[in-house]
């Protein structure tokens, strides 16, 4: 079966970093308690992580649904480390393009170091460490942080209850070092991301509640999530003539 890979590891680091960014950013802080986790993790520059947080997060309209950057029979790879608030009670995971409520879960906020492989076969369905995990309607999909409050915050601000921004992202600039938790010095690359959560209702965010490093995915712009979505539909209909 075609398929494409998502490898995740989670730990208690944080890093950020971007290229390609117009965004400005309005943080509660000044943006400091995350740009110290940047500059906290970056060893060349030593201690100077090149990301300005507030000016080069990817705009909101960019960074909402994502797809595997791989065709075919190509393996991907989804890299995440983890920068939680420790025992939060935060879950982050993804959720399917075509329907906001079907989540798949990955972390926890209580999450330490550790490895987990989410596949999308090209029946679309989901596998979390090789076992299956649910189905969705196309290779589209989004990220979520489900709060002890009971309130979900999404990638795509439009299903957000608040009408706030509550992630955001910052592509890898192919320039900086970083040396997250156990891990290797590793370079920053520009199919890397930053995503940094919000999970709280506030006017002034800081984004420092839960920050992963996703890697081998591509941002999905507006037109092509609907794309993705139609043909996700029509390759389940024929499948299902096929199976009857």
């Amino acid at each position: 079966m075609k398929k494409a890979t998502m490898v995740i590891l989670c730990g208690a680091t944080v890093l950020l970093l971007s290229s390609n960014a117009t965004a400005v950013v309005v943080f509660g802080d000044g943006g400091a308690a995350l740009q110290g986790m940047l500059h906290s993790v970056t060893v060349d520059p030593v201690g100077n992580s090149s990301i300005d947080v507030l000016t080069d997060a990817m705009d909101d309209a960019d960074d909402s649904y994502w797809a595997v950057s791989a065709s075919g029979s190509s393996i991907a790879t989804l890299v995440i480390e983890l920068a939680a608030v420790q025992q939060s009670g935060n879950i982050f995971g993804i959720f399917d393009l075509g329907n906001s409520f079907n989540r798949i879960p990955l972390f926890d906020g209580s999450g330490f170091f550790g490895s987990k492989t989410v596949t999308i076969l090209d029946d679309f369905s989901v596998w979390v460490n090789y076992m299956p995990a649910g189905n969705f309607s196309s290779n589209g999909f989004g990220y979520y942080l489900d709060t002890p409050a009971g309130v979900a915050w999404y990638s795509d601000t439009a299903l957000n209850v608040d009408g706030m921004d509550h992630m955001m992202a910052y592509q890898g600039n192919d320039s900086d070092l970083l040396k997250l938790g156990m891990f290797p010095v590793g370079l920053f690359q520009a199919n890397e991301y930053i995503l940094a959560f919000e999970d709280q209702r506030a006017d002034l965010p800081n984004y420092d509640d839960f920050v992963v490093l996703v890697e081998s995915v591509t941002p999905v712009p507006e037109p092509t999530t609907i794309v993705l979505l139609g043909l996700g539909g029509l390759l389940l209909q024929k499948r299902r003539k096929m199976n009857h």
